[in-house]
């Protein structure tokens, strides 16, 4: 059986309780379990090791000084590859989760029947990413990476430089070769020099994609297709 650990950032006791049947329900159906935590304020979930968690279910509005969009962003820091849908009752705050990339919002009072679509796509996301591994070429033989642990790659004249959790993996060739390759594991060029994993981007800023806390530049050629693939990536209902 599958197992995923989700933390719930939740003020409402009744907010609490109504997640908490949803998961359940949906452990029960789709044979998954959940090791899930809950917090009812920022403050204590940030003071946690957020580097385990898969999916987080975010409040947006909590007491204390900090709401649910800060929290994420401060979160985004420590793990760029956990899946975070905000849970929120005001439908206007939907489109800030761009920024630091939530795959979806789910409105209160909590819907089962949408529940169990953002949780399906979450789950296929992390699915995808856990089993996805390329090899890479180098000048002693190979290395086999998962796709996870990929940031994005880089060409500088005639080495392709893949920036991963490992470190920097050289191979030599062509970034369009790359791209053609790993396209339909949600690779895109942010410029002509630069190939992003789209898993590891947690926001946009003016000209920048931010990717696993890097500011990399979005060229002005590419900016308007790579936002769209982006936006898409992320779902049209957010």
């Amino acid at each position: 059986m599958k197992t995923f650990t989700v933390a719930v950032v939740e003020d409402s006791a009744d907010g609490r309780a109504a997640i908490k049947t949803a998961l359940e329900n949906y452990s029960k159906q789709k044979s998954v379990t959940f090791e899930t935590a809950y917090y009812d304020c920022a403050e204590v979930f940030l003071s946690h090791d957020m580097s385990v968690i898969d999916i987080l279910l975010m409040d947006i509005e909590l007491p204390g000084n900090t709401d649910g969009f800060t929290a994420a962003k401060r979160f985004r820091e420590a793990n760029a590859d956990s899946v975070l849908i905000f849970v929120t009752n005001m439908r206007k705050y939907a489109i800030k989760g761009y920024e630091v990339g939530a795959l979806n919002y789910i409105l209160k009072p909590i819907n089962y029947y949408g529940f169990s679509l953002t949780l399906d796509r979450a789950i296929r996301q992390l699915d995808n990413r856990r089993s996805e591994t390329i090899r890479i070429r180098t000048a002693n033989g190979f290395k086999a990476v998962n796709i996870r642990n990929v940031f994005y790659i880089e060409i500088m004249k005639h080495d392709v430089m893949f920036y991963t959790t490992d470190g920097v993996i050289t191979n030599y060739g062509t970034l369009r070769e790359w791209e053609l390759k790993l396209a339909p594991l949600k690779f895109v060029r942010c410029s002509s020099s630069v190939l992003i994993n789209l898993w590891h981007v947690s926001g946009v800023s003016g000209d920048d994609v931010i990717v696993a806390g890097t500011p990399i530049r979005i060229s002005r050629a590419k900016k308007k297709e790579f936002l769209k693939i982006v936006a898409d990536y992320y779902g049209d209902s957010i």
